[in-house]
C-alpha cells in the first residue's frame, strides 16, 4: 500500500516538472521572433546624435597673404621711428637677420616692429611667403608702402633657408646696418679636427653646427664648411665672402654623404676618435719622424691603446711607430684590431693613409702569451 502510494507522488512530481519545462520550452521559442523583431526596428530606427554646441569646433586659422600683412604694417608708426638701432643694441635683430645685398629678407610670421624698423633704415625688404615660395619687394616712401615683384626669388630663398648663426658669423665679416653697428659677439672656437670632413672642409652636423663650431671652422684650413640638416641639401657656407653660402653640385653631395655614411660606420663599429684618423681632418706626414716610422717594430714595442686614448696619442704613435693596436670592448666591435699607416715613406706634407684590421688569430695568441709573460715577470718584481 506504501509502495503505491509512493508511485503515485512520483508519477504527480514528474508530470508537474515536465509540464514546467513544456512551458518554459515554449517560452524560450516566443522570445527569439520576439528579439528579431526589436532587432529589425533598431536597424531601421535612426541614431540619435548629441547637438553640436556654438564655437566647439577647433578651426587652424588660416596665415595671413603677403598683402594681409603689409596692411598690419604702419606707416605712421615708421615715420616716428629713430633710423639706426644703438651701437650696442642687445640684441641686435641686425645680426641674424638673412640680407640680400642691402635688402633685409622677412617671411610673414616676422615680427611686424622688426620689419617697420628695417624699412625705416633701408626703405625696402623682402617678404617671403613660405606657403607659395613667392618673394615681394616691399618699400616705403613718404609715408606710403608699396608692394613690387621681385626678380631672384630662387636667390632670396636659399638666404633665407640658411641657418641663422650662418647668418651671424657673415655679420662678423661683412657688417650691415645704418650707423654705427656693432660686429656680433663670437663664442670661444670649438675642436673640429676629428668631425667628418671632405679634404680640408669639415662637415658640420646636427650637435655639432653651433655658432662656435661655425667660427673654428671659418679660422682654419680653408676658411669654410659643409653645412648638413635634415631635410636640407648640403651647403658650402663660405662666410668670409660676399657669396656666403652655395648649394653644392651632384658630385659634391655625394662625396658628403658618402665621408658621413663611412664616418658614422667606423664609430659605431670602433669610436669618433678611431673614424677621426680615417675621415677627420687630414694629418701631414712629420719630417721628425720620417726613419723611424719606416722602420720595423718590435712586437713588444707596439703602441697598444685601448678607448681612454685620445686621437693625439694614436696620431703620435702613426708619426713615430707608423702603427699602433687597439683594444676596444665596444659593443659592436669585432675584437682588438691593428691600425697601421699604408704610406709611411710618402714625403712629409702628404696626408697620413692608414689601413684598418682586425687583428688575426695568431696576432691574438701572441698578444694573450705576451700579456701572461708580463703578468708573470710583474708578480716576481713583487
Amino acid at each position: 500500500m506504501l509502495a503505491c502510494r509512493s508511485f503515485v507522488l512520483l508519477t504527480a512530481a514528474l508530470a508537474y516538472i515536465g509540464g514546467t519545462s513544456a512551458s518554459t520550452h515554449e517560452i524560450e521559442e516566443v522570445n527569439p521572433s520576439t528579439s528579431a523583431g526589436d532587432h529589425e526596428i533598431e536597424e531601421v530606427s535612426p541614431r540619435w546624435k548629441p547637438p553640436v554646441p556654438p564655437g566647439s569646433l577647433v578651426t587652424i586659422p588660416r596665415p595671413p597673404t603677403v598683402d594681409e600683412y603689409i596692411k598690419k604694417l604702419s606707416p605712421e608708426r615708421i615715420e616716428q621711428l629713430h633710423s639706426g638701432l644703438p651701437e650696442h643694441a642687445d640684441p641686435n635683430p641686425y645680426h641674424s637677420i638673412p640680407f640680400y645685398g642691402r635688402l633685409p629678407i622677412f617671411d610673414l610670421k616676422s615680427p611686424s616692429n622688426v620689419v617697420e624698423q628695417a624699412l625705416k633704415d633701408y626703405r625696402s625688404v623682402l617678404i617671403i611667403d613660405d606657403a607659395t615660395k613667392q618673394v615681394s619687394q616691399v618699400n616705403y616712401q613718404a609715408f606710403r608702402l608699396s608692394k613690387v615683384a621681385f626678380d631672384d626669388d630662387k636667390g632670396a630663398l636659399f638666404l633665407h633657408s640658411l641657418d641663422l648663426n650662418v647668418h651671424t658669423l657673415h655679420r662678423k665679416y661683412f657688417p650691415v646696418g645704418v650707423g654705427p653697428i656693432a660686429e656680433p659677439k663670437m663664442p670661444g672656437r670649438v675642436e673640429i679636427d676629428h668631425l667628418p670632413h671632405v679634404g680640408n672642409i669639415p662637415v658640420l652636423t646636427y650637435g655639432h653646427d653651433s655658432l662656435g663650431h661655425m667660427f673654428s671652422a671659418a679660422n682654419t684650413g680653408l676658411f669654410r664648411f659643409w653645412h648638413v640638416r635634415e631635410g636640407h641639401d648640403p651647403v658650402l657656407v663660405m662666410p668670409r665672402t660676399a657669396l656666403i653660402a652655395r648649394a653644392g653640385t651632384k658630385t659634391e653631395d655625394l662625396q658628403v654623404n658618402t665621408v658621413l655614411t663611412l664616418y658614422g660606420a667606423l664609430t659605431q663599429q670602433y669610436n669618433p676618435v678611431i673614424a677621426s684618423l680615417r675621415y677627420g681632418r687630414p694629418i701631414p706626414l712629420d719630417e721628425r719622424h720620417m726613419y723611424s716610422r719606416s722602420k720595423p717594430v718590435p712586437l713588444l714595442q707596439y703602441p697598444r691603446f685601448d678607448t681612454r686614448a685620445t686621437r693625439e696619442q694614436m696620431i703620435q704613435a702613426l708619426q713615430q711607430r707608423g702603427r699602433f693596436r687597439y683594444y676596444d670592448n665596444h659593443a659592436a666591435s669585432d675584437g682588438p684590431i691593428k691600425v697601421k699607416l699604408l704610406n709611411h715613406r710618402a714625403p712629409p706634407g702628404v696626408p697620413i693613409d692608414i689601413a684598418i684590421e682586425k687583428l688575426s688569430g695568431s696576432e691574438i695568441a701572441q698578444e694573450g702569451l705576451l700579456k701572461k709573460l708580463r703578468a708573470v715577470r710583474l708578480r716576481m718584481l713583487v
